[in-house]
Formats: structure tokens, C-alpha cells, sequence
């Protein structure tokens, strides 16, 4: 009963149509280590970089306002860099982007996992109940059957128990895009990563949840050059400022 009613507040999230806005603020922490790696990879909901140079620590904030147009099964993503580490950016820095961990159409975000073509495709477990956004929820974790090509997400969801919308997911390492290849990388240093990906859904309209946070954290087990392990970088993605023109949708949740 549960899956159903998920698969319809996910099919009532594929269909519907939205332009909204909101302003993006993307904080992000590079720890210092003497251990670099390299490897690029992307996913339909997420992209994950790490590229090939040797990064230096630090802290950059990136400030966008943020755009998404979605009619039919057409999605238009569209940032506005606003301001770079607090100033207004000039032609050179319009591109910058965060080097560790960058979302996309993370509104999206829950249909990969309860949409009913992928039922038969994983195995759920029920966790436990407890309160999110001082909302009665349920935790379920998600795992795939089998390897599912170009379809690498699973992780744990948190359902709200009174309208089925999904408020919380936190993804399971293993299951980022391109994880494989950055775990070999590590593991012939002598290191295992760990990495934590959360996205939070506290703003409601019309029924649909949208994105509130999205945390990335990138930790390090073991020991090479000095570095004792640890965490290498953390990435905060706020959303805030939502102003909606269009919240649609025509499927009915029954």
C-alpha cells in the first residue's frame, strides 16, 4: 500500500508542470590533505567531480539564482551566478563552478526510487517511524535487485506518513555515479572513501515537495603521506526565496 501511494505522489511529481525560482547558495570547504585523485563522472540526478590537479583548501561561496521551467517531459535548468565569495562575479568567474559535488533537478530527486517501472526492480525494507520537519514519517531503505545499468541511485527515503511525499533521501555511496572509480583510485593509496549525500524537501506547494539542502561530504579512511584520513571536503547547497508561477499537476493521488 505504502509503494503505491508513493509511486502516485511520484507519478503526480513526473507530471506535473512547474516554474518556480529560487535563489541557490552553494558553500564549499576543501580540507587540506596531501592526497589528490581523479575522476569524473555524471548521473540524470547528480553530477560528481573530482578533477585531475592539485586542489588547494579552502572556502567558496557561490550565490545563483536559480530557474526551473518543466512542461511535458521537458526540463529547463537555468542558473545566474549572482555573487562569487560575496562579490558581484566578472566575466572570467560566470563559470565557476564547485569542483567537488554540483545537483541537478534535484526536485526530481524521488522519482528514481518509488516510481512504479522500478518496483519490481528493487527490494524496500522498512526502517523505522520517525519525525522529520516535525512531520510522522517512515524510513525505507531502497536496494536494487540486481545491477541496473545508467541507473546507479539507491539509498534510504523518508516518507511522510499523511501524504506520501518524500522528505528526506540520503544516497548510498556505493550507488554515486562514478563512486567504482574513485573507490579504486583510493584503495591503491591505501584509502577507503566514504562519502555522505543528503537532500532535504521542506518547502511544500500544491501537494509537490522541492529542495530546501543538499549536503555532500567526502571522507577518507585509512593512512597515506601524513594524511591520517578524514574528511576532504564538505559541500552545503541552501535553497531559499522560492516564488512559484506554475504548480500543476494532472495526476490525482487516490
Amino acid at each position: 500500500m505504502i509503494l503505491s501511494r508513493c509511486a502516485a505522489y511520484c507519478e503526480k511529481l513526473r507530471s506535473s508542470a512547474l516554474d518556480f525560482v529560487c535563489e541557490e547558495r552553494i558553500v564549499e570547504n576543501v580540507f587540506p590533505t596531501k592526497y589528490r585523485m581523479s575522476s569524473t563522472s555524471g548521473s540524470r540526478t547528480i553530477i560528481y567531480s573530482t578533477p585531475n590537479l592539485s586542489e588547494k583548501p579552502g572556502r567558496n561561496t557561490w550565490r545563483y539564482d536559480y530557474q526551473l521551467v518543466k512542461k511535458g517531459p521537458s526540463i529547463e535548468e537555468k542558473r545566474t551566478l549572482l555573487e562569487f565569495n560575496g562579490k558581484q562575479p566578472n566575466a572570467s568567474r560566470t563559470q565557476v563552478k564547485p569542483r567537488r559535488f554540483f545537483s541537478k533537478n534535484p526536485v526530481f530527486g524521488p522519482v528514481g526510487f518509488f516510481d512504479r517501472d522500478w518496483h519490481n526492480l528493487y527490494d524496500y525494507q522498512f526502517l523505522k517511524r520517525e519525525r522529520v520537519f516535525d512531520r510522522e514519517a517512515i524510513a525505507i531503505k531502497v536496494v536494487p535487485k540486481t545491477t541496473i545499468e545508467n541507473k546507479p541511485n539507491y539509498g534510504t527515503i523518508w516518507i511522510d506518513l499523511e501524504d506520501d511525499s518524500v522528505l528526506k533521501i540520503e544516497v548510498e555511496d556505493s550507488s554515486l555515479a562514478g563512486y567504482k572509480e574513485v573507490q579504486a583510485a583510493a584503495k591503491s593509496r591505501g584509502l577507503e572513501p566514504e562519502f555522505v549525500t543528503i537532500h532535504e524537501y521542506a518547502v511544500i506547494k500544491n501537494g509537490l515537495r522541492f529542495p530546501s539542502r543538499t549536503v555532500f561530504e567526502e571522507r577518507y579512511k585509512g593512512r597515506i603521506d601524513g594524511f591520517l584520513g578524514g574528511t576532504k571536503s564538505k559541500t552545503e547547497i541552501l535553497y531559499s526565496e522560492h516564488r512559484f508561477f506554475t504548480v500543476e499537476t494532472d495526476a490525482i493521488i487516490k
